[in-house]
Protein backbone atom coordinates (compact mmCIF):
# COMPACT_ATOMS: atom_id res chain seq x y z
CA UNK A 1 0.00 0.00 0.00
CA UNK A 2 1.41 3.46 -1.02
CA UNK A 3 1.73 6.76 1.84
CA UNK A 4 -1.01 8.41 0.14
CA UNK A 5 -3.43 5.06 0.74
CA UNK A 6 -2.42 5.29 4.47
CA UNK A 7 -3.27 8.64 4.58
CA UNK A 8 -6.94 8.96 2.91
CA UNK A 9 -7.88 4.84 3.28
CA UNK A 10 -7.41 4.77 -0.92
CA UNK A 11 -4.70 2.80 -2.42
CA UNK A 12 -3.52 1.87 -6.12
CA UNK A 13 -4.18 -1.82 -7.10
CA UNK A 14 -2.42 -3.10 -10.37
CA UNK A 15 -3.18 -5.52 -12.54
CA UNK A 16 -1.59 -6.81 -15.46
CA UNK A 17 -3.54 -8.46 -18.76
CA UNK A 18 -1.46 -10.77 -21.16
CA UNK A 19 -3.18 -9.84 -24.73
CA UNK A 20 -2.20 -11.24 -27.88
CA UNK A 21 -5.56 -10.62 -29.72
CA UNK A 22 -6.52 -7.20 -30.44
CA UNK A 23 -5.71 -4.77 -27.60
CA UNK A 24 -7.65 -2.23 -28.53
CA UNK A 25 -11.13 -4.75 -29.15
CA UNK A 26 -9.76 -5.66 -25.45
CA UNK A 27 -9.77 -2.31 -23.92
CA UNK A 28 -12.90 -1.25 -25.59
CA UNK A 29 -15.26 -4.34 -25.39
CA UNK A 30 -13.00 -5.89 -22.05
CA UNK A 31 -11.15 -3.69 -19.95
CA UNK A 32 -13.62 -0.59 -20.07
CA UNK A 33 -16.91 -2.02 -19.50
CA UNK A 34 -15.69 -4.11 -16.89
CA UNK A 35 -14.32 -1.38 -15.15
CA UNK A 36 -18.03 0.46 -15.46
CA UNK A 37 -19.66 -2.26 -13.96
CA UNK A 38 -17.08 -2.55 -11.08
CA UNK A 39 -16.88 1.07 -10.21
CA UNK A 40 -19.88 1.45 -7.75
CA UNK A 41 -19.43 -1.61 -5.88
CA UNK A 42 -15.62 -0.93 -5.15
CA UNK A 43 -15.80 2.98 -5.51
CA UNK A 44 -12.69 3.33 -8.04
CA UNK A 45 -12.10 6.70 -7.93
CA UNK A 46 -9.97 7.11 -11.10
CA UNK A 47 -7.71 4.47 -12.95
CA UNK A 48 -5.11 4.96 -15.53
CA UNK A 49 -3.56 2.17 -17.92
CA UNK A 50 -0.60 1.69 -20.36
CA UNK A 51 0.92 -1.29 -22.58
CA UNK A 52 4.10 -2.35 -21.81
CA UNK A 53 6.02 -5.48 -23.40
CA UNK A 54 7.39 -7.02 -20.25
CA UNK A 55 6.52 -10.89 -20.68
CA UNK A 56 4.63 -10.33 -23.75
CA UNK A 57 2.57 -7.02 -24.70
CA UNK A 58 -0.43 -6.63 -21.98
CA UNK A 59 -2.25 -4.02 -20.79
CA UNK A 60 -1.01 -2.66 -17.57
CA UNK A 61 -4.11 -1.22 -15.16
CA UNK A 62 -3.74 0.93 -11.93
CA UNK A 63 -6.80 1.41 -10.28
CA UNK A 64 -7.13 3.68 -6.88
CA UNK A 65 -9.52 2.00 -4.67
CA UNK A 66 -10.82 1.36 -0.80
CA UNK A 67 -7.50 -0.49 0.15
CA UNK A 68 -9.94 -2.77 2.43
CA UNK A 69 -11.81 -3.56 -0.87
CA UNK A 70 -8.61 -4.79 -2.71
CA UNK A 71 -8.60 -7.94 -2.43
CA UNK A 72 -12.25 -8.77 -3.63
CA UNK A 73 -11.45 -5.89 -6.69
CA UNK A 74 -7.99 -7.57 -7.43
CA UNK A 75 -10.31 -11.17 -7.50
CA UNK A 76 -13.05 -9.91 -9.56
CA UNK A 77 -10.96 -8.19 -12.39
CA UNK A 78 -8.50 -11.10 -12.73
CA UNK A 79 -11.59 -13.34 -13.10
CA UNK A 80 -13.23 -10.90 -15.42
CA UNK A 81 -10.70 -10.09 -17.68
CA UNK A 82 -9.17 -13.10 -17.49
CA UNK A 83 -12.20 -15.13 -19.57
CA UNK A 84 -12.70 -12.53 -21.35
CA UNK A 85 -9.44 -12.75 -23.09
CA UNK A 86 -9.58 -16.29 -23.47
CA UNK A 87 -12.82 -16.35 -25.31
CA UNK A 88 -10.71 -14.35 -27.91
CA UNK A 89 -8.92 -15.93 -31.24
CA UNK A 90 -5.11 -15.31 -31.04
CA UNK A 91 -4.41 -13.00 -33.57
CA UNK A 92 -0.50 -12.76 -32.53
CA UNK A 93 1.04 -16.43 -32.92
CA UNK A 94 4.53 -15.06 -33.29
CA UNK A 95 4.43 -13.08 -29.87
CA UNK A 96 6.65 -15.41 -27.99
CA UNK A 97 9.58 -14.72 -31.00
CA UNK A 98 8.64 -11.28 -31.18
CA UNK A 99 9.11 -10.81 -27.81
CA UNK A 100 12.52 -12.31 -27.71
CA UNK A 101 13.30 -10.36 -30.34
CA UNK A 102 11.78 -6.91 -29.58
CA UNK A 103 12.65 -7.40 -25.55
CA UNK A 104 16.34 -6.51 -25.58
CA UNK A 105 16.30 -2.88 -27.18
CA UNK A 106 13.01 -2.32 -25.09
CA UNK A 107 14.77 -3.08 -21.61
CA UNK A 108 17.61 -0.80 -22.36
CA UNK A 109 15.66 1.94 -23.54
CA UNK A 110 13.75 1.86 -20.23
CA UNK A 111 17.05 1.16 -18.32
CA UNK A 112 16.28 -2.45 -17.18
CA UNK A 113 19.43 -3.95 -16.79
CA UNK A 114 18.21 -7.51 -14.83
CA UNK A 115 17.43 -10.59 -16.23
CA UNK A 116 14.42 -10.60 -18.89
CA UNK A 117 11.23 -11.70 -17.48
CA UNK A 118 9.75 -14.91 -19.06
CA UNK A 119 7.24 -15.08 -21.60
CA UNK A 120 3.89 -15.60 -20.44
CA UNK A 121 0.94 -17.12 -22.68
CA UNK A 122 -2.15 -14.94 -23.94
CA UNK A 123 -4.97 -14.26 -21.18
CA UNK A 124 -2.29 -14.20 -17.92
CA UNK A 125 -4.00 -11.88 -15.90
CA UNK A 126 -1.80 -11.15 -12.32
CA UNK A 127 -1.72 -8.87 -9.67
CA UNK A 128 1.56 -7.43 -9.45
CA UNK A 129 2.81 -4.52 -6.36
CA UNK A 130 2.63 -0.72 -8.01
CA UNK A 131 6.07 0.60 -7.69
CA UNK A 132 5.81 3.93 -8.97
CA UNK A 133 9.05 5.74 -10.98
CA UNK A 134 9.96 8.12 -8.11
CA UNK A 135 13.15 8.89 -10.30
CA UNK A 136 10.79 10.32 -13.09
CA UNK A 137 8.18 11.99 -11.16
CA UNK A 138 8.91 12.46 -7.56
CA UNK A 139 6.86 11.98 -4.40
CA UNK A 140 4.42 13.28 -2.48
CA UNK A 141 2.28 15.28 -3.70
CA UNK A 142 4.73 15.65 -7.64
CA UNK A 143 3.61 12.19 -7.86
CA UNK A 144 0.03 12.44 -6.99
CA UNK A 145 -0.13 15.69 -9.69
CA UNK A 146 1.62 13.07 -12.25
CA UNK A 147 -0.88 10.16 -11.60
CA UNK A 148 -4.04 12.58 -11.81
CA UNK A 149 -2.37 13.50 -14.93
CA UNK A 150 -2.10 9.81 -16.34
CA UNK A 151 -5.70 9.05 -15.22
CA UNK A 152 -6.77 12.02 -16.76
CA UNK A 153 -4.78 11.22 -20.16
CA UNK A 154 -6.51 7.73 -20.11
CA UNK A 155 -10.18 9.18 -19.90
CA UNK A 156 -8.83 11.27 -23.42
CA UNK A 157 -7.73 7.47 -24.48
CA UNK A 158 -10.48 6.28 -24.00
CA UNK A 159 -12.57 8.69 -25.92
CA UNK A 160 -10.30 8.44 -29.07
CA UNK A 161 -10.04 4.32 -29.30
CA UNK A 162 -14.06 4.71 -28.98
CA UNK A 163 -14.20 6.19 -32.47
CA UNK A 164 -12.52 3.30 -33.79
CA UNK A 165 -9.53 5.35 -35.36
CA UNK A 166 -7.24 3.53 -38.04
CA UNK A 167 -3.74 3.63 -37.16
CA UNK A 168 -2.66 6.55 -39.93
CA UNK A 169 -5.59 8.64 -38.29
CA UNK A 170 -3.69 7.75 -35.04
CA UNK A 171 -0.61 9.03 -36.16
CA UNK A 172 -2.20 12.46 -37.26
CA UNK A 173 -3.97 12.64 -34.09
CA UNK A 174 -0.84 12.15 -32.05
CA UNK A 175 1.17 14.54 -34.08
CA UNK A 176 -1.50 17.15 -33.63
CA UNK A 177 -1.54 16.69 -30.17
CA UNK A 178 2.29 17.36 -29.83
CA UNK A 179 2.01 20.51 -31.91
CA UNK A 180 -1.19 22.02 -29.82
CA UNK A 181 1.10 21.11 -26.84
CA UNK A 182 4.28 22.63 -28.05
CA UNK A 183 2.77 25.67 -29.50
CA UNK A 184 1.20 26.50 -25.68
CA UNK A 185 2.76 29.06 -24.30
CA UNK A 186 1.99 28.76 -20.47
CA UNK A 187 3.26 24.80 -20.95
CA UNK A 188 6.95 26.03 -22.14
CA UNK A 189 7.30 22.35 -23.45
CA UNK A 190 7.72 22.97 -26.79
CA UNK A 191 11.04 24.03 -29.01
CA UNK A 192 10.92 27.31 -27.99
CA UNK A 193 11.99 26.18 -24.38
CA UNK A 194 13.13 22.15 -25.02
CA UNK A 195 16.03 21.13 -27.21
CA UNK A 196 15.29 18.75 -30.26
CA UNK A 197 17.89 16.43 -28.65
CA UNK A 198 14.85 15.84 -25.79
CA UNK A 199 11.74 16.26 -27.84
CA UNK A 200 12.44 14.29 -30.52
CA UNK A 201 16.20 12.52 -30.82
CA UNK A 202 15.68 10.40 -27.47
CA UNK A 203 13.06 9.00 -28.90
CA UNK A 204 14.69 7.37 -31.72
CA UNK A 205 14.44 3.56 -31.90
CA UNK A 206 17.64 2.20 -31.99
CA UNK A 207 17.14 -0.61 -34.12
CA UNK A 208 15.14 -1.84 -37.15
CA UNK A 209 12.53 -3.57 -34.84
CA UNK A 210 10.97 -0.68 -33.75
CA UNK A 211 9.93 1.52 -36.71
CA UNK A 212 7.02 3.75 -38.26
CA UNK A 213 5.55 0.97 -40.61
CA UNK A 214 6.47 4.04 -43.05
CA UNK A 215 3.12 5.72 -41.91
CA UNK A 216 2.99 9.52 -43.37
CA UNK A 217 1.08 12.47 -43.05
CA UNK A 218 -1.19 13.66 -45.81
CA UNK A 219 0.04 17.58 -44.58
CA UNK A 220 3.16 19.09 -44.44
CA UNK A 221 4.54 21.10 -41.39
CA UNK A 222 3.98 24.25 -43.10
CA UNK A 223 -0.21 23.19 -43.75
CA UNK A 224 0.09 21.62 -40.03
CA UNK A 225 1.59 24.93 -38.60
CA UNK A 226 -0.77 27.52 -40.50
CA UNK A 227 -4.02 25.82 -38.72
CA UNK A 228 -4.62 24.02 -41.72
CA UNK A 229 -5.85 21.12 -39.24
CA UNK A 230 -8.31 23.29 -37.59
CA UNK A 231 -10.60 23.78 -40.59
CA UNK A 232 -10.37 20.26 -42.25
CA UNK A 233 -11.02 18.86 -38.82
CA UNK A 234 -14.00 21.96 -38.39
CA UNK A 235 -12.44 22.55 -34.62
CA UNK A 236 -10.66 21.06 -32.12
CA UNK A 237 -11.38 18.41 -30.79
CA UNK A 238 -12.59 18.27 -26.62
CA UNK A 239 -10.53 15.64 -25.88
CA UNK A 240 -7.37 17.68 -27.22
CA UNK A 241 -8.47 20.68 -24.89
CA UNK A 242 -8.70 18.24 -21.96
CA UNK A 243 -5.00 16.91 -22.99
CA UNK A 244 -3.63 20.35 -22.84
CA UNK A 245 -5.44 21.97 -19.79
CA UNK A 246 -4.80 18.16 -17.82
CA UNK A 247 -1.49 19.66 -18.56
CA UNK A 248 -1.44 23.24 -17.49
CA UNK A 249 -3.08 21.58 -14.00
CA UNK A 250 -0.29 19.51 -13.54
CA UNK A 251 2.34 22.32 -14.42
CA UNK A 252 0.97 25.23 -12.12
CA UNK A 253 0.50 21.83 -9.79
CA UNK A 254 4.63 21.32 -10.01
CA UNK A 255 5.51 25.12 -9.74
CA UNK A 256 3.74 25.58 -5.88
CA UNK A 257 4.33 22.08 -4.15
CA UNK A 258 7.61 21.19 -1.71
CA UNK A 259 9.40 18.68 -4.05
CA UNK A 260 11.83 17.19 -1.84
CA UNK A 261 14.34 14.68 -2.33
CA UNK A 262 16.78 16.49 -3.84
CA UNK A 263 14.78 17.17 -6.77
CA UNK A 264 14.64 20.20 -8.66
CA UNK A 265 11.99 21.80 -10.29
CA UNK A 266 13.51 22.00 -13.95
CA UNK A 267 14.04 18.02 -14.04
CA UNK A 268 10.44 17.40 -12.66
CA UNK A 269 9.20 19.82 -15.29
CA UNK A 270 11.04 17.96 -18.25
CA UNK A 271 9.29 14.84 -17.07
CA UNK A 272 6.23 16.38 -18.60
CA UNK A 273 7.08 14.82 -21.80
CA UNK A 274 6.88 11.53 -20.34
CA UNK A 275 3.03 12.25 -20.32
CA UNK A 276 2.72 12.62 -24.29
CA UNK A 277 4.94 9.70 -24.50
CA UNK A 278 2.46 7.54 -22.33
CA UNK A 279 -0.52 9.27 -24.19
CA UNK A 280 0.84 7.84 -27.54
CA UNK A 281 1.53 4.56 -25.75
CA UNK A 282 -2.53 4.36 -24.44
CA UNK A 283 -2.90 5.19 -27.86
CA UNK A 284 -1.38 2.19 -29.45
CA UNK A 285 1.28 4.64 -31.76
CA UNK A 286 4.75 2.74 -31.44
CA UNK A 287 7.79 4.10 -30.28
CA UNK A 288 9.34 4.48 -34.32
CA UNK A 289 5.45 6.29 -35.43
CA UNK A 290 6.17 8.22 -32.34
CA UNK A 291 9.48 9.21 -33.28
CA UNK A 292 8.31 10.38 -36.81
CA UNK A 293 4.96 12.50 -35.28
CA UNK A 294 7.57 14.11 -32.62
CA UNK A 295 10.06 15.17 -35.67
CA UNK A 296 7.39 16.24 -38.07
CA UNK A 297 5.38 18.26 -34.92
CA UNK A 298 8.51 19.47 -33.97
CA UNK A 299 9.62 21.17 -37.81
CA UNK A 300 6.32 22.71 -37.51
CA UNK A 301 6.53 24.43 -34.45
CA UNK A 302 9.80 26.19 -35.32
CA UNK A 303 8.32 26.88 -38.42
CA UNK A 304 5.67 28.29 -36.75
CA UNK A 305 7.87 29.85 -34.50
CA UNK A 306 10.16 31.51 -37.07
CA UNK A 307 7.04 33.20 -38.69
CA UNK A 308 6.80 35.22 -35.96
CA UNK A 309 2.83 33.53 -34.45
CA UNK A 310 2.38 35.25 -31.27
CA UNK A 311 2.22 33.43 -28.03
CA UNK A 312 0.50 35.15 -25.63
CA UNK A 313 1.25 35.72 -21.93
CA UNK A 314 3.06 33.03 -19.83
CA UNK A 315 0.78 31.72 -17.16
CA UNK A 316 3.51 29.12 -16.43
CA UNK A 317 7.28 30.18 -15.66
CA UNK A 318 10.08 27.88 -14.89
Amino acid sequence: MDSQGKRDGYAWLSVHMRCDSDTDVFLREGVFPILDALSHEFEIRRYFFLRYWMSGAHIRLRIRTRSEAMTELANALVGATGNWLKEQTVVNPFAEEWYRQIAPELASREHETGALPRWLPHGTVWVEPYVAETNKYGVGSSLDAFERQFCSSSMQARTVLSGRPTLPRLVSLVTMLMYRTWCDPTLRMGPEWVSRSKLVDRWRPASDNVNSNGLRLRMTPEQLASGAYLQASHGVPQWQSDWVDSLVVLSRRLMTIELGDGKYRDDILESRDHCVHLMCNRLGVTIGQEHAARAFAYEAVRRRVDKGAGSGDDVVHR
